[in-house]
């Protein structure tokens, strides 16, 4: 029996800020109803990767190649006029700053209600009850009133399930989760999640889940890319990520989280140095000058993708070796 073809489908997707790449030929496939996390530290362009599947690149960056194929579409060669009718209906997003994202000018209620009515052609009225039904559905209290407030008179944490609200009201195709559980506690944060989890299961929505929390990643992914220095290092199904890594990046990301089981005071196991600034990329493999098992090897050439059976995919010299640092996980 074939695999169904994917409803979002990128491949050698760059982008440019001057003369330096921050994303650097990344590709993957995202399948209905499918949850793809894509994971890494803060810099590695995840978010700069999911803002440019929309075109919503920050003006400073700019699409330097690629194909984002969307219903028989690349989006990278869509007109403007093409890429508004896409957003918040057909493929919608959770930003990570609901703060720079939602409009200070403009109610709640009028937020929520501009998508609903452009994309779904719904009269005020019905509007307006979707809207209250969907601010209930992510837990914010007394809806009828939050409608007519501004987010400035909202907490930070509101803000987010607001911001959260509009990206789901129209049922999209694809949700673009860029970090959806930021600022909130743990019980709105199981309910988020387990909203995320009924759209999937009773519309068939696919989600590319940005985050670092490899606990929600366990919960919610069906696959893991992990992503460094611009490009995707290793995917593969979540459970055999999390089973066996085969990159050093993976194995030390893994071991870095916290775990009940860990010994008391069981030092935890931290990755030296940082991500290079973006665009200031060392020779060969980028993760070398981190890495404990890089070799003159790793730094004289880039590593090639390897296909390893099974759906998954490494770009390492020396895959499968320990890194050390810490017990097995």
């Amino acid at each position: 029996m074939n695999a169904p073809a994917p409803v979002l489908e990128v491949e050698g997707l760059s982008v440019a800020i001057g003369a330096r790449r921050v994303v650097d030929a990344t590709g993957f496939a995202l399948a209905p109803g499918e949850v793809l996390a894509l994971v890494g530290e803060s810099g590695c362009g995840k978010s700069m990767t999911a803002l440019a599947l929309l075109g919503l690149l920050p003006a400073a960056a700019r699409l330097e190649g690629g194909r984002i194929g969307f219903e028989g579409r690349d989006l990278a060669r869509l007109p403007e006029r093409e890429l508004r009718a896409l957003r918040g209906n057909r493929i919608s997003v959770i930003f990570q700053d609901p703060s720079g994202s939602l409009d200070p000018l403009m109610t709640v209620g009028a937020q929520l209600a501009e998508g609903l009515r452009a994309h779904r052609r719904m009269g005020r009225e019905e509007a307006h009850e979707r809207s209250l039904a969907m601010l209930r559905a992510v837990g914010i209290s007394e809806p009828e009133r939050r409608l007519a407030q501004y987010p400035f008179e909202l907490s930070g944490g509101m803000c987010q399930r607001v911001m959260i609200a509009i990206a789901l009201a129209a049922e999209p195709a694809v949700l673009l989760a860029d970090e959806p559980t930021t600022a909130l506690d743990v019980t709105i944060q199981a309910q988020i999640l387990d909203l995320m989890k009924a759209l999937r299961r009773e519309r068939g929505t696919s989600i590319l889940l940005i985050t670092h929390d490899m606990g929600v990643v366990a919960d919610m992914a069906d696959r893991v890319a992990v992503m460094y220095a611009g490009r995707i290092v290793e995917s593969g199904p979540a459970d055999a990520i999390f089973a066996d890594p085969r990159h050093p990046y993976t194995r030390l990301l893994l071991r870095s989280v916290p775990r009940l089981d860990d010994a008391p005071k069981a030092a935890m196991t931290v990755i030296p140095g940082s991500v290079p600034a973006q665009g200031e990329w060392p020779p060969g493999c980028r993760f070398a000058p981190r890495c404990p098992l890089a070799e003159p090897a790793c730094v004289a050439r880039d590593p090639r993708v390897e296909e390893l059976g099974g759906g998954r995919r490494v770009a390492c010299h020396r895959h499968g070796e320990d890194p050390g640092m810490g017990a097995a996980r």
